[in-house]
């Protein structure tokens, strides 16, 4: 048997109000428009086709304003870490 995983790590400067959502799934607090951007990012990455993925915030990320989050206007963001993984089995 053989087992091959990939594995692909894309940053992406999110921002911060949008993570309680991403990562709990708490959309509690977020206005409808803001839930309707967060979605559309989230299924974005779903259509990827990556049979796992997870969004990683690190240790000592703090805050900074970008002009260009991925979601929504400019902000205050984490530079966060999509990590996307596939795994294939063959036997």
């Amino acid at each position: 048997m053989t087992v091959k995983m990939e594995s692909m790590i894309v940053k992406e400067e999110i921002p911060a109000w949008a993570l309680s959502m991403i990562i709990n799934g708490d959309e509690s607090g977020l206005p409808e428009a803001d839930r309707v951007a967060v979605q559309a990012w989230v299924d974005f990455w779903a259509e990827k086709r990556a049979e796992s993925w997870h969004v990683s915030v690190p240790n000592d990320a703090e805050p900074h304003f970008c002009n260009r989050p991925a979601i929504g206007l400019p902000c205050d963001c984490l530079t966060c870490e999509i990590v996307m993984m596939n795994v294939t089995i063959k036997r």
